[in-house]
């Protein structure tokens, strides 16, 4: 995992009602796939791609207000944003400049001197799935376990784990609420697990300056299927262990999901501010 030479910070304002109807012209809208609602990091994934190019910016995170109608987009990106702009002048769509609101395109270049021991906030949203290695027992359908391979709630996947037997539940909502019989395991517990195990060797996780700041359970359209799961925000702080990796994870992300919204690392100034002569 080699890290890029430069890394930087984008941030453009996002109408989303003009995402909603570019992405209904556009044949990526709501419609497409059934019960899955307007999946708006998708369409935010292909009006990227279609921009930029596959990958220019990724990881993204768009933050809107509750009930927002306006919200703002980031993203990171290795291209120099002078460069990036002249490259797609050429190809970008007048719909899509508008769109993107790149006449108020904002930018900076991240620190690229990260150091072992640099204490830092973040504000990372995330879908915290794990991909299982063996069939799991589905307590919505006992006689149908999920299938090895299958994508579930690190959550659910704790808990079964915990009580491999299965659990006892007359919630018909399966991995949400099948969990009552397992040991006390919180959410937020198994998503901080989950994301220790992301950055293992990269970072040091302060749990008790770690929290779940917000969950809910979104659909979302992939691969010609609608998937339901678990949307997480986590606010925390933590201390650099390998400076070179960590420049990895802000330019590639973190988890599963990240071409679609997920996995951007924000940083932001620590609580707990500790005497660094290398800062």
């Amino acid at each position: 995992m080699t890290a890029p030479t430069s890394l930087f910070m984008l941030h453009m304002p996002i109408d989303l009602q003009q995402v909603a109807h570019y992405a209904a012209h556009r044949g990526f809208g709501a419609s497409q796939y059934r019960n899955s609602g307007f999946d708006e990091g998708r369409a935010l994934h292909h009006i990227l791609v279609e921009t930029f190019g596959p990958g220019a910016l990724k990881p993204f995170r768009l933050m809107v207000a509750p009930r927002g109608q306006s919200g703002s987009l980031y993203a990171y990106t290795a291209e120099q944003p002078d460069a990036l702009m002249a490259r797609i002048e050429a190809t970008i769509l007048p719909e899509a400049h508008s769109l993107l609101a790149l006449n108020r395109l904002a930018w900076r270049a991240m620190p690229d001197d990260w150091h072992v021991g640099r204490r830092l906030a973040f504000d990372i949203r995330v879908r915290p799935v794990v991909r299982v290695h063996a069939p799991v027992a589905n307590p919505r359908k006992p006689d149908t376990p999920y299938k090895k391979g299958a994508e579930l709630d690190a959550w659910f996947v704790a808990k079964s784990r915990a009580n491999p037997e299965g659990p006892r539940t007359h919630e018909d909502n399966a991995e949400a609420n099948a969990v009552t019989d397992a040991p006390s395991l919180t959410r937020e517990d198994a998503y901080i697990d989950w994301l220790v195990q992301r950055l293992e060797g990269i970072v040091e996780l302060d749990r008790s300056l770690t929290r779940l700041a917000h969950f809910r359970r979104t659909r979302a359209a992939r691969s010609g299927r609608s998937i339901e799961g678990p949307d997480a925000t986590l606010h925390g702080e933590c201390r650099i262990i390998d400076p070179a990796r960590f420049a990895c994870c802000l330019a590639r992300g973190i988890g599963r999901h990240k071409a679609y919204g997920y996995g951007m690392l924000m940083l932001r100034p620590p609580q707990r501010v500790d005497i660094d002569p290398g800062v």
